[in-house]
Parts: structure tokens; C-alpha cells; sequence
């Protein structure tokens, strides 16, 4: 963050803000945190720091609890994976769940996400 510490908010990048809205978070020494598409508006490199980081927090026993749709991500991020549909859980369980899901919507959107990449 050293580059944009000096900045006003809202000279801020939509990511720059993300990321101090993570460390602002993590200040308050959190049991768990609650992260909704928190690479949304990041490049990839910064990306693989937010990964780094999510992965020390769960080593240090912080229970992360991710919203994503980038299933790379996921896959590296995740201990458990949950597919919800219109607030209905479809299909639950490890990273491998990716490989191999059961349920056939679940199939159908990674399809359409391994084809969009």
C-alpha cells in the first residue's frame, strides 16, 4: 500500500481501496472475515498477494469465509467449496468438488466458466 498511502480516498483505485478496506479489517485481529469478490477490481498480480495473504490467515486459524467467482481462485484459496443457486446450497464439499461436481447446474456454469477463459 506504500504507493497510494499519501493519496486522498478518492484518488484511490477502486482496488487500492479494497485492499485498505482488507487491511482496515485485519487491524481488529478478526477470528473470521468475511470477503465478497475481493478481487474484483484487482490485476492479477495483485491477485496472487490477496491469495498469499488469505492463505497466512487461515494458517494463523482466521476462518475465511470467500465469495468468488474466479474458480482458479477457489480452487487455490479454499478448503471447502459451496455452490449456491437463488440462496439454495447445490453442491458442498472440497477443492476437488471443481473437478468432478455432481450437480448438474453446477456442471453447466463451470463449463461456461472454463469456456470463457
Amino acid at each position: 500500500m506504500a504507493e497510494f498511502i499519501d493519496r486522498y480516498p478518492n484518488e484511490a483505485s477502486i482496488g487500492q481501496r479494497q485492499r485498505t478496506a482488507l487491511a482496515r479489517a485485519l487491524i481488529l485481529d478478526p477470528s473470521y472475515i468475511l470477503l465478497d469478490e475481493i478481487t474484483s477490481a484487482l490485476d492479477v498480480e495483485q491477485v496472487s498477494v490477496i491469495l498469499s495473504h488469505l492463505q497466512a490467515l487461515r494458517d494463523k486459524g482466521i476462518g475465511v469465509l470467500l465469495v468468488t467467482h474466479l474458480i482458479g481462485f477457489a480452487r487455490r484459496a479454499a478448503d471447502r467449496v459451496v455452490f449456491l443457486d437463488e440462496g439454495k446450497v447445490l453442491e458442498s464439499g472440497g477443492p476437488d468438488l471443481l473437478d468432478c461436481p455432481k450437480n448438474e447446474r453446477v456442471r453447466r456454469f463451470l463449463s461456461v466458466i472454463e469456456s470463457a477463459t
